[in-house]
């Protein structure tokens, strides 16, 4: 019942139940579950060992790091990508946020002929 803009004491103990339920619910879902932590790692791993990949390519003219391209290459076929424009079409619909964490900046993510120049001259 509501009376001269208060909630009535019963009413304010469930307002503050709720409001407290809510507060932990959030708590819980803001911090990083235990397979957002393997993947964190698993990636970095994964990242460690694309950097050992010997760049063939001339330093004049390279638009993206090495590593960066095969990263992407390779979340775009463990996404289902078969072709290089499937590729580049897969990395261009990636949130920009996730384009960031691979090194992009601003950059717009690699074209499918830059996937297909650098992926044939890879050993």
């Amino acid at each position: 019942m509501r009376r001269c803009g208060f909630l009535h004491p019963s009413r304010r103990l469930e307002r503050a139940a709720v409001v407290a339920s809510l507060s932990l619910l959030l708590a819980v879902l803001d911090q990083p579950t235990r397979l957002e932590d393997r993947a964190r790692r698993d990636a970095a791993g994964l990242m460690r060992a694309l950097e050992s990949v010997t760049d063939p390519r001339k330093r004049r003219g390279r638009r993206f790091e090495l590593v960066v391209v095969l990263a992407l290459a390779v979340l775009a076929v463990c996404c289902g990508a078969s072709s290089f424009a499937v590729v580049a079409e897969t990395v261009a619909d990636l949130e920009r946020r996730l384009l960031v964490g691979f090194g992009l900046g601003c950059r717009r993510p690699p074209s499918a002929a830059t996937f297909r120049r650098v992926l044939n001259v890879v050993d």
